[in-house]
């Protein structure tokens, strides 16, 4: 199955003091294929690196995992998207994903 590199970026409502305890959540609901960044205040950073079919899956199962992780979070950015094999590269911003969302009700809705 091929790999997609991306990278998603979130606003977080007050910032939890346990980061351990944040990273340790992220990765129970799925988000073990990403680097997580959690440097600026209010805000998360996660560098993938996701199997799937299709780039669109790879992104929105992961968006679906991080907002298990934390359901407060609104996505702010996402992109781009890298096939690791070909490297073909696709930006996809947050308005892009989110219509995205909403023409495959499977997948969540998100916050602006």
């Amino acid at each position: 199955m091929p790999q997609f590199h991306f990278t998603l970026k979130f606003a977080l409502p007050p910032c939890e003091s346990d980061s351990d305890a944040f990273v340790e959540r992220l990765y129970s609901a799925g988000c073990h294929d990403a680097l997580v960044g959690i440097g600026l205040q209010c805000r998360l950073a996660l560098k993938f690196t996701r199997e799937s079919p299709t780039a669109a899956e790879a992104v929105r199962s992961a968006i679906d995992d991080v907002l298990r992780a934390v359901p407060e979070a609104v996505l702010a950015e996402a992109g781009p998207v890298r096939f690791s094999e070909t490297y073909l590269v696709k930006d996809l911003d947050a308005r892009s994903v989110h219509a995205d969302a909403i023409a495959h009700p499977l997948s969540v809705e998100l916050g602006e």
